[in-house]
């Protein structure tokens, strides 16, 4: 004997938005990871140069995760999540609108300090915003 399926519990609103943050942001991340490296070429910029962005945005990363990992435990995990998001639209606004190599240098750090920056909020954001029932569809 089988027992009766129970009904999902729906998402609440926080667990909503947050799902609806992560869409946007791998939508960015990945509209920007391909448009950015091909227009850092065709602004005549060497691929050596491109490789020193890349290599730049994970040393930020590297760099500032136990500070931004300090300052989680004294912050809320949505002000967390919102200051990723800020900083990753200002790193992106800065790519657009300064395509000179040190606009370019200044955005690569932000998008590394916001990526780890969502990275070690989301996990217990979602932990905090999920019941046993609704935990599996978050993560």
């Amino acid at each position: 004997m089988s027992a009766a399926p129970t009904p999902q519990q729906p998402l609440g609103l926080a667990a909503r938005l947050y799902l609806a943050h992560i869409a946007l942001l791998t939508i960015n991340l990945a509209i920007v990871g391909l448009l950015f490296n091909l227009a850092v070429l065709a602004f005549g910029f060497s691929i050596d140069f491109l490789g020193i962005l890349n290599t730049v945005s994970f040393s930020t990363s590297v760099i500032f995760s136990l500070p931004l990992l300090w300052l989680l435990g004294r912050l809320p995990l949505r002000l967390a999540l919102i200051t990723s998001a800020g900083l990753q639209v200002l790193g992106v606004t800065l790519l657009a609108l300064w395509p000179q190599s040190i606009g370019l240098l200044m955005a690569s750090g932000m998008l590394g300090a916001a990526a780890v920056l969502f990275d070690i909020s989301a996990a217990p954001f979602m932990m905090r915003h999920s019941t046993n029932a609704t935990r599996d569809r978050l993560f």
